[in-house]
């Protein structure tokens, strides 16, 4: 049996996130991307840290992530994520970086970013968040999904999981 702490936000702490990111957007915008990048889509941290322009099909408004597990057992499926109309919004305003397919770009020339945890304790500081995980925001996102009125099998859709039980 696991035994998985699992954290979500309130309307509350949704809005000093929102707030938090806003004010550290100027310096910190990559990392602002993000997160906010987490927030709208429910990805894991890694899947939008590894994510390249060339995996956006801004028409079909998806992001096409390569499957590692359907590539283990011999298949050939990628994982499409839906952008809904906030995810868009900040791939757009995404500055691309010549040289570099990655969406999050970081500090190494052609890399993405690698490590934010530092700047994750320091948002979560100012939004003052108590014992929240980056990959709480993906818990985050399910129970506002469901509480929007998405019904488990489409939220598991939205969130890639291949079984029911898992969402």
């Amino acid at each position: 049996a696991e035994n998985q702490r699992k954290r979500y936000l309130s309307a509350d702490e949704w809005a000093r996130l929102a707030a938090a990111l806003k004010d550290m957007e100027a310096d910190n915008a990559p990392f602002v991307a993000f997160v906010r990048l987490l927030a709208f889509t429910g990805c894991r941290k890694s899947e939008v840290l590894a994510a390249r322009w060339d995996w956006i099909d801004f028409d079909r408004k998806v992001l096409i992530l390569p499957d590692d597990k359907a590539r283990q057992r011999g298949e050939k499926e990628n994982k499409e994520v839906v952008l809904a109309a906030p995810a868009l919004k900040v791939l757009q305003g995404i500055k691309r970086i010549e040289g570099n397919p990655h969406v999050v770009v970081g500090r190494k020339r052609g890399d993405h970013l690698r490590n934010p945890n530092l700047r994750w304790a320091a948002l979560c500081k100012k939004a003052k968040l108590k014992d929240f995980r980056l990959h709480d925001i993906r818990h985050s996102f399910g129970t506002t999904a469901t509480g929007a009125g998405f019904s488990l099998p489409v939220l598991g859709a939205m969130l890639g999981h291949r079984q029911s039980e898992t969402t």
